[in-house]
């Protein structure tokens, strides 16, 4: 699915790929890089679609940003099933910011910013494809020093495990030093079992569980503000896209195998760049690709 927002960022096209064509070359002719035509069918208009997941029965679940959620199934967009836009605010980058089912679409979640700004996790039941409001709870919160850089996106990863996006804090600069702090939640890649205990149980694998100075749900820090990841289907690999400082944005890549911890850089780094005469810390994990602002 693809997702088109106006310059207004107000409304939203959602489009799927409706065809995709490879041109080859003729046999007279000398090989050449294959070109694709993509096709898009509207099949949607949303406000502000911010984020979505697949949900029961081949429909995929849409989080609009001032706080209401709608499925879109073969006959469109239906009404929401889900309103806290009295429990949420868009001001600076706050708001409903993210959605997940679990893997047997038992549970969904949401990832919003309350009126506080406290980053807030919340889970609600799922029963034959509907919300069950009577049992929503609070999974995990994270006060926020700044309406910036929350983060909000959340997966369930192949492992059964719920992982969620944290920015710095905000501001500029991180000047809380969140990203390279391990005693804080900010301006990290979490790894918990909401399934596990209440509110959550820390899985026994997580990187720093055996370090008294670090948070037990950290799975990776050095993050700016890691807007969006997402799990190769096929792998299982783990790709974040963080937000640049000024010159560079990067994409971070880590794979399947991998046993968590993974210090990105930030704010000693902006991708592979030194940021404001820092020093490369020597468990730095580079971007597999950056681009420039």
């Amino acid at each position: 699915m693809k997702v088109r927002t106006r310059s207004s960022a107000i409304l939203g096209t959602i489009c799927l790929v409706g065809s995709l064509a490879l041109g080859p070359a003729s046999a007279d002719e000398p090989a050449a890089p294959k070109q694709a035509a993509v096709a898009l069918t509207e099949v949607a208009t949303a406000q502000n679609p911010i984020a979505g997941a697949a949900g029961p029965d081949d429909t995929v679940w849409i989080a609009e940003r001032a706080g209401t959620v709608r499925v879109l199934t073969g006959q469109g967009l239906g009404q929401p099933v889900l309103d806290i836009s009295s429990e949420t605010t868009t001001d600076g980058e706050r708001g409903l910011l993210g959605v997940a089912f679990d893997n047997d679409f038992t549970h969904f979640y949401i990832s919003y910013t309350n009126l506080e700004g406290t980053s807030t996790i919340d889970e609600f039941a799922v029963q034959d494809g509907a919300l069950q409001p009577d049992t929503r709870r609070t999974v995990l919160t994270q006060t926020q020093p700044y309406e910036n850089h929350n983060g909000g996106d959340i997966k369930f990863g192949p492992d059964g495990y719920l992982y969620i996006a944290l920015g710095d804090g905000g501001a500029g600069g991180d000047p809380h030093g969140n990203g390279q702090k391990l005693d804080t939640l900010l301006g990290k890649i979490l790894r918990i079992d909401p399934a596990g205990a209440e509110p959550y149980a820390i899985p026994s694998d997580n990187p720093f569980v055996d370090d008294p100075n670090a948070k037990d749900e950290i799975w990776s820090y050095g993050l700016r503000n890691p807007w969006r990841f997402s799990f190769d289907s096929g792998t299982g690999d783990l790709l974040i896209g963080d937000v640049g400082q000024s010159d560079w944005e990067e994409i971070d890549w880590s794979p399947a195998s991998s046993e968590g911890g993974e210090n990105y850089g930030w704010a000693s780094m902006e991708g592979t760049h030194p940021f404001r005469g820092g020093t490369e810390p020597a468990n730095h994990v580079p971007p597999v690709f950056e681009y420039d602002r």
